[in-house]
């Protein structure tokens, strides 16, 4: 009894997909957002990745202001300080699943802008080819429990 205890128990673990893979890994759903370039550069660096984050680097002693969708002061990057200033609103930037992006700025009072893709590949859905081999080492775990069960029949 305690073999078929068992063996049940296998077949059940085997079935059930890994956390990670019922999560999707470390993926972040098909985002990908790149800097093109930054007219004129001023010492300024910048990094797009495709989990949403986007890395600014300013230089020292500067002051750098960047400017939202509406040309209003956004952020201000001065004396090793950052400050926000937001207000909420939604605008149509694209169609589709690509966008280019662009955020201006100054600084020292000197204009520039990042200028950047995002890109959005949605993956397909489902499971995938995955659940044959789930089935399979089920499958294969349910024929062992049999030929044990069997087994210890022919034996009584």
């Amino acid at each position: 009894m305690r073999i078929l205890v068992a063996a049940a128990l296998l077949g059940a673990v085997l079935l059930l997909p890994s956390a990670a893979s019922a999560h999707g890994g470390a993926e972040h759903g098909g985002i990908t957002s790149t800097v093109d370039r930054i007219e004129p550069e001023l010492g300024l660096g910048a990094s797009a990745s495709g989990d949403g984050h986007f890395t600014l680097t300013v230089p020292e002693g500067a002051t750098v202001v960047v400017r939202g969708t509406g040309e209003e002061p956004e952020r201000r990057f001065a004396d090793g300080v950052v400050v926000e200033r937001t207000a909420p609103r939604w605008r149509r930037i694209a169609t589709g699943t690509t966008a280019n992006w662009r955020i201006p700025g100054t600084v020292d009072g000197k204009p520039f802008a990042i200028h950047g893709t995002i890109v959005w590949e949605p993956k397909s859905s489902g499971p995938g080819y995955q659940w044959i081999s789930y089935l399979a080492l089920g499958g294969g775990a349910l024929y062992i429990v049999y030929v044990l069960v069997a087994r210890r029949r022919a034996r009584s």
